[in-house]
């Protein structure tokens, strides 16, 4: 197998059968994203625009590394992968980096590590094994109570940070995952259930900001100054674009500092007030064809843990876009989640882009590209 990996046939039907379409809306959100990007950070110098740039170099070398890896390669190593980042989320509290009141970070020199990216990753491979395991005799029931541990335990090592938008994330994943992995509707059922029944319990766990950024989602006009300042801004930034948008690079709300964090959480803002509602379609249709080829990706897939990975993936970036744009239009509580392909962060560009490269090679890696001989 691996002689014929080196033969220049085997390399020609890699291109020739590389998913193009989906390779040309994922360059396009790239683009896109960073058009946006240097209009967001106009006021520092286009600073984090060039850190981006560099990100996603970076990102597309590591998205071609994992392209190139046969996918199976990463169910072998789903146990390791998944430990070093339960053991990278604990080492957070003990040498981690506190930003903003949250302690996210680990500095190695002058990269920061962000662990609860990498558990996002670690959660998708371990339940994408977990519920196409078949080698094992265990009873629907163990089986699903297995997953659940798998995902409980980052989810709560990442609430402690405190990050509640990723805590958010992996419990979609693991609802998201075992839905198309067909586990039992009455487990699932009952485990949203105890979810919803202990919100009152969770309530009393959360920080007084996170309770506030929850009530002011009902009432956006409290405390326009200080706790719904942001949410306000941002409604008013969205609002001022219309249909057309006031032109790139001439947002008012941005220039004037109105906008808080607009290269980051609220990066959408920027994009609807300069682009207006043509804008916004635009992107929408973007992530709408990303996720129609997500979903051929799935259909074509050699087997489960192939299949169930991509729906993984998939599954992230979808949360990640619907909390992101609904908190920014009033409808999602402000969390710190960021834009698939568009928001800052060296971290969130090479996690999504790992997520791009292990999708395309499930895409490749079908023996009836590589090891069947053409007819």
């Amino acid at each position: 197998m691996s002689r014929e990996f080196v033969t220049g046939r085997v390399w020609w039907r890699l291109i020739r059968n590389l998913n193009w379409p989906f390779l040309l809306v994922v360059l396009s959100l790239l683009l896109y994203g960073l058009l946006v990007l240097f209009s967001a950070t106009s006021l520092t110098d286009h600073v984090a625009f060039y850190w981006q740039l560099g990100y996603l170099l970076a990102g597309v070398v590591l998205a071609i590394l994992v392209a190139n890896l046969d996918y199976h390669i990463w169910r072998k190593l789903t146990y390791p992968f998944y430990a070093i980042s339960l053991l990278l989320l604990v080492a957070v509290f003990f040498i981690g980096t506190e930003v903003f009141g949250s302690q996210r970070w680990i500095n190695f020199g002058p990269i920061s590590i962000q662990p609860s990216e990498l558990a996002k990753i670690a959660v998708v491979l371990v339940l994408a094994r977990e519920l196409t395991e078949k080698t094992l005799q265990r009873g629907p029931l163990i089986r699903f109570l297995r997953v659940l541990v798998l995902t409980i335990v980052p989810v709560l090592l990442v609430y402690e940070q405190p990050d509640l938008g990723t805590s958010i994330v992996l419990v979609f994943v693991f609802f998201w995952m075992s839905f198309f992995a067909r586990i039992r509707p009455l487990y699932l059922l009952s485990s949203l259930g105890a979810l919803l029944a202990s919100t009152p319990l969770l309530w009393q766990f959360l920080h007084q900001y996170q309770r506030d950024r929850i009530l002011v989602l009902f009432n956006p006009q409290v405390d326009p100054l200080g706790i719904g300042y942001n949410l306000r801004q941002s409604l008013i930034t969205i609002g001022s674009g219309g249909f057309l948008g006031k032109g790139y690079l001439q947002g008012t709300q941005k220039q004037l500092q109105f906008l808080p964090v607009r290269h980051t959480d609220f990066i959408f803002a920027v994009l609807a007030e300069e682009l207006g509602f043509l804008g916004v379609a635009a992107l929408l249709t973007l992530y709408a064809f990303f996720f129609y080829f997500c979903l051929l990706v799935i259909q074509q897939a050699e087997d489960d843990f192939g299949a169930l990975l991509v729906v993984g993936l998939a599954g992230m970036w979808l949360c990640h876009i619907f909390i992101n744009i609904g908190m920014t239009a009033g409808i999602m509580p402000v969390t710190g989640i960021w834009l698939p392909f568009f928001s800052y962060g060296g971290n969130n560009v090479l996690i999504s882009l790992i997520g791009v490269g292990l999708i395309f090679s499930v895409s490749l890696h079908r023996r009836r590209f590589l090891f069947y001989p053409e007819a």
